[in-house]
């Protein structure tokens, strides 16, 4: 009978793979020809610049890039690049294609990895099987999830998958030379979650995990070595590009931002006063606590406290939150009462609703309370499980 079952549930997996990739291939054959066309976004921006790679010019030029990004958005200013050198891997291969089925593969893509980390992080804090429905629901109806896959077609389920593999294999030191490949993900936009490299340093060196960090250090240096095979000087190309394109002009939800537009200060700067700050205060507290440092309970924290005080961000590079948001929704379901479990959910929904609702009139800029009020539900989760299991 056991037998019988095992056979029956793995045939339905099979057809359902079968049907997915019936249903990818379906999907090409009709951007192919035409029929079907996803709203340009900032995928443009990433295959024009592979484009420009891939031809051994400058991926960070502006003329370069505005001939490519006109082809397709008919926009008179180009989106700029701003990724590290060693970010360029990710983004080659989608040069190979024409723009359409270039952006469909990276969407589906993204997706996959969104609902893969959140199936994989849910069993590894020890949700449910039976319930791993309630996690990809609190993915999907996540405000940057939306945002990542829907509007602006952004990078940021690749910073998920990064701190997945890291939150799951860290207190596995066998899984060391494996671990450059989370560093180089989450390296993509290293000063989203700075904090995460300045602690992650001092643990590495205090623990002697010379594999790991030798893993890193291999990884992005063989990744940067790849995108100077097309351009040698992609290195000085994009040292170049910040020091004479900075977006200084765009308003980002971060405080520092808000630092320099309210109290009329013009030096960019000003933006990185509250990293510093706060990359003192998290070797510190790090010190006091390397003896007992755990990576599960800490990674939360760490996070939270990265978009809230980072100095250059948008709310779409907050998908990794997903890793903490999920533990408050697996706390939820086994340690406290139905009705604080609805009203929690409830709230959740309502968050995320009113991200959503806002987006459709105001700029990203407005958004510096959602970070904050994310973590305050996260915060009220642990504390009413904690409560729950004392009382």
């Amino acid at each position: 009978m056991a037998a019988q079952s095992r056979a029956r549930h793995i045939l339905i997996r099979l057809l359902l793979l079968a049907l997915s990739i019936a249903s990818v291939f379906v999907l090409l054959f009709l951007v192919d020809q035409q029929q079907l066309r996803l709203p340009a976004n900032d995928f443009t921006m990433y295959w024009s610049s592979a484009k420009l790679l891939l031809s051994g010019a400058n991926p960070y030029d502006p003329d370069g890039l505005a001939e490519y990004e006109r082809q397709e958005t008919r926009d008179v200013d180009p989106v700029l690049m701003y990724y590290p050198p060693w970010s360029m891997v990710w983004i080659i291969p989608f040069g190979l294609l024409g723009h359409d089925i270039s952006q469909v593969l990276w969407l589906l893509i993204q997706t996959a990895v969104i609902f893969l980390c959140t199936n994989q992080i849910w069993l590894h804090i020890g949700g449910s099987k039976r319930y791993r429905w309630v996690a990809w629901l609190a993915a999907l109806i996540f405000g940057p999830t939306f945002a990542a896959l829907g509007y602006t077609g952004q990078i940021a389920p690749l910073l998920l998958l990064g701190f997945s593999y890291f939150y799951i294999n860290i207190e596995r030191s066998d899984k060391d030379w494996l671990g450059g490949l989370f560093v180089l993900l989450i390296g993509i936009k290293p000063q989203v979650y700075y904090l995460f490299f300045v602690i992650f340093i001092c643990w590495a060196l205090h623990q002697r995990r010379w594999r790991l960090m030798i893993s890193a250090l291999v990884t992005v240096v063989l990744a940067t070595a790849l995108s100077m095979c097309f351009d040698p000087l992609i290195t000085s190309h994009y040292l170049q590009n910040l020091s004479e394109n900075a977006p200084t002009a765009w308003a980002t939800p971060a405080i520092g931002t808000y630092l320099r537009y309210y109290l009329g200060i013009g030096c960019f700067e000003i933006q990185f006063i509250p990293a510093i700050v706060t990359s003192a205060l998290g070797i510190l507290f790090w010190w006091k606590t390397r003896k007992s440092w755990n990576w599960q309970e800490s990674i939360p924290w760490v996070l939270f406290t990265s978009v809230i005080t980072t100095p250059y961000t948008w709310t779409y590079d907050f998908l990794p939150l997903i890793i903490p948001l999920l533990s408050g929704f697996a706390w939820i379901m086994p340690k406290i009462s139905l009705p604080q479990g609805v009203i929690l959910t409830i709230l959740y929904g309502l968050i995320n609703g009113a991200y959503g609702w806002l987006h459709l009139h105001y700029s990203d800029f407005n958004f510096i309370w959602f970070a904050p009020v994310l973590f305050i539900w996260y915060i009220m989760t642990n504390k009413i499980a904690d409560q729950k299991i004392r009382g």
